[in-house]
């Protein structure tokens, strides 16, 4: 049964490599003791509340903001003009001089 669902993960695309360090984070930290002693949150409180969509903007902007500097940080070394990326020029899957 268990090569079944590792062969089901395979097969359905699902890549077993970036699963790796986060399920070794969930598995590594400590349970917490009153987790089934804490009441449930409110049935009005949301769960995205404003600052934590604000935490997601702030973060998405940094992350966005460092592919964007590698992204043409790359270009400029590779001595890649704007002209090459046309479509009559592709420069994917070719080494740049």
């Amino acid at each position: 049964m268990a090569a079944l669902i590792v062969w089901s993960r395979f097969s359905a695309g699902v890549r077993p490599g970036p699963d790796i360090l986060p399920s070794l984070a969930l598995g590594a930290e400590p349970p917490d003791a009153d987790v089934m002693t804490r009441p449930p949150r409110p049935v009005n409180e949301r769960l995205l509340s404003g600052p934590v969509v604000v935490r997601f903007l702030f973060l998405g902007a940094i992350q966005a903001a460092g592919v964007c500097f590698a992204f043409f940080w790359r270009i400029h070394s590779a001595h890649l003009g704007s002209g090459h990326f046309t479509a009559a020029n592709p420069v994917y899957g070719k080494h740049a001089p």
